[in-house]
């Protein structure tokens, strides 16, 4: 049972193969029943036929966003004013221009100080001119348009790991383009400002897509999507539009660094990717967190790498491509692109990049702890869970456990490992899964990172809010951390009745106003959970049983 990964993607079903003992540190016996494990697994997601699933598809938990008011707009259409266009780039151009990297430099000091200035002269603004709590977001989008910080905007697509073309004649085109998730991107966008901005219309001309599309190992990737981005050949929209940025930067160049808003939607191994490409943008100042907005969609990304045991299969071994290969890698936190990958991740968050993580329920190719990134813990880092209708039922207790443990880690929360011990239970169907390729399609994913991005958050104390503060802004209130942590090749469910108990008796979720609520909400799913017609289902269940006796 070693020959799965060339329908990983798709869903085809390969004959299985005699496993090879020597393969994989694991036994041959140990490493059939680790599988047979997961498929018994897959049995618990499906809840008796009588229950009605879910009418759409969920993304859970949800990340609301409250648009501001009246003459909070006139501020930052101010500050639009002195950032835009007319004090760009053509009226800082100077006849002996210097190196590339010096003008992206200066032009990024430039933009950061006009952004501050713009902010520290709105802050004089009286408050009662910016408290009009009672006035309606369509007086002034209809006036004002767009946010100011939706005036100009940059859409990423990163696609992930393609099989070899050979597989793809038999198994078909990779669905999960970089151009896809571009404008996926963009319909979020456009639907966005639509149900928060009535009245409003994000024009096409202010987005701009940039697919960039080159398969190989990680660093390779990196290499080569950076070039495409600075190459003045590459992304060229013709003779008429070049006039309008300098000769010196690229078409994709000109309007990242431009950009006030700036998204990357990536899938897969396009995560580590995705990650270390911004990294380089922001060393070469094209990206400048400073005063671009930056958010980065990880959908069913690797950061702990796919399973472990379909590393040993004979077609990632003797078949497949090194980029295949080294996605297990990514299985052991001293690996060297491990390493590479998580020191990129504290560079981001040190810049104040925002990174939102989501799992796909049923992968079967990448575990959720490791979409959900479990290692990572910073207060600018959103995980959720995609789930299809078919899959989600309004009172079944696992999907909701799942939710909870996301919840108490977008919290700040320690989850007791309880997403590391349920990865193997939601686990999709090595057989006929599709889970890892489904949640892309879906564009309310996308439109859970545009809201994180703009969702208000209250400053922490430890970063100030005086004048010198505002403007040269401050270091996030919580460094980055990064525990070791290598996936393992089988768990054992008894631990989670224990770490239940952890969860359930901590004092600082049960003073939680939301938590609190969560957790009664959970024991009261457990008591009515129907697990007839699956014994995985009943066994879980049994495991759990010390629920039965939690008291809040």
């Amino acid at each position: 049972m070693k020959a799965y990964w060339p329908r990983l993607l798709a869903g085809v079903r390969v004959p299985p193969v005699a496993p090879d003992p020597a393969a994989d540190p694991l036994t041959a016996a140990e490493d059939a029943a680790a599988r047979t494990a997961i498929e018994d697994a897959n049995q618990t997601n499906r809840p008796p036929p009588r229950q009605r699933h879910n009418p759409i598809n969920v993304v859970l938990p949800w990340c609301e966003y409250t648009p501001t008011h009246a003459m909070a707009a006139i501020v930052n259409n101010t500050q639009k004013l002195i950032t835009n266009g007319e004090i760009g780039e053509e009226q800082r151009a100077v006849a002996a221009r210097p190196t590339a990297t010096s003008v992206q430099l200066l032009d990024s000091i430039d933009r950061m100080f006009a952004t501050r200035l713009g902010q520290w002269v709105g802050a004089w603004i009286p408050a009662t001119w910016t408290s009009s709590a009672n006035a309606a977001p369509v007086s002034w989008t209809k006036r004002y348009g767009v946010p100011a910080s939706l005036d100009r905007v940059a859409v990423l697509g990163i696609h992930g790991w393609f099989p070899i073309r050979t597989v793809q004649r038999i198994v078909g085109e990779p669905t999960g383009t970089s151009r896809k998730f571009c404008e996926q991107m963009h319909l979020a966008l456009q639907k966005w400002v639509q149900h928060h901005y009535p009245g409003a219309e994000l024009p096409a001309s202010k987005v701009t897509l940039v697919p960039l599309e080159w398969e190989g190992k990680v660093e390779d990737r990196v290499d080569h999507l950076f070039e495409q981005v600075i190459d003045l050949a590459h992304s060229h929209p013709g003779e008429k539009a070049k006039e309008s940025w300098p000769s010196h930067k690229s078409y994709w160049q000109h309007q990242i660094e431009s950009a006030t808003t700036v998204f990357v939607a990536t899938h897969s191994q396009g995560t580590p990717t995705s990650i270390m490409l911004v990294e380089r943008l922001i060393e070469t100042g094209i990206i400048d967190p400073k005063w671009q907005r930056v958010v980065i969609l990880a959908q069913a990304g690797i950061s702990h790498g796919p399973f472990p045991w379909n590393g040993s299969s004979m077609y990632v071994k003797y078949l497949e491509a090194d980029a295949a290969r080294e996605l297990f890698e990514f299985n052991r936190h001293d690996s060297p692109v491990a390493k590479r990958y998580y020191k990129a991740v504290e560079r981001l968050l040190e810049h104040d990049i925002r990174l939102v993580l989501v799992s796909s329920w049923l992968d079967q190719v990448v575990p959720l702890y490791s979409s959900a990134f479990h290692a990572l813990s910073h207060p600018n880092v959103y995980r959720a869970v995609f789930i299809e209708a078919e899959q989600f039922f309004p009172n079944d207790f696992l999907p909701h456990l799942v939710v909870f443990a996301l919840k108490l880690r977008n919290a700040g929360i320690s989850d007791q490992d309880l997403l590391v011990y349920l990865s193997d239970v939601v686990a999709g169907s090595l057989y006929f899964g599709t889970g890892h390729s489904t949640l892309y399609e879906d564009v309310r994913v996308y439109e859970l990172a545009i809201n994180f991005l703009f969702a208000d958050r209250p400053r922490p104390a430890s970063q100030g809010s005086g004048f010198w503060s505002n403007l040269f802004g401050a270091a996030p209130s919580k460094a980055c951390e990064i525990v070791p942590f290598d996936a393992p090749h089988r768990l054992n469910s008894y631990h989670l009745p224990w770490i239940l108990n952890s969860i359930f008796s901590n004092k600082e979720i049960q003073a939680h106003p939301t938590l609190a609520q969560d957790m009664r909400q959970l024991l009261q799913l457990f008591k009515d959970w129907d697990v007839s017609g699956s014994k995985a289902r009943r066994d879980l269940k049994f495991k759990l049983d010390p629920l039965h006796r939690a008291k809040l």
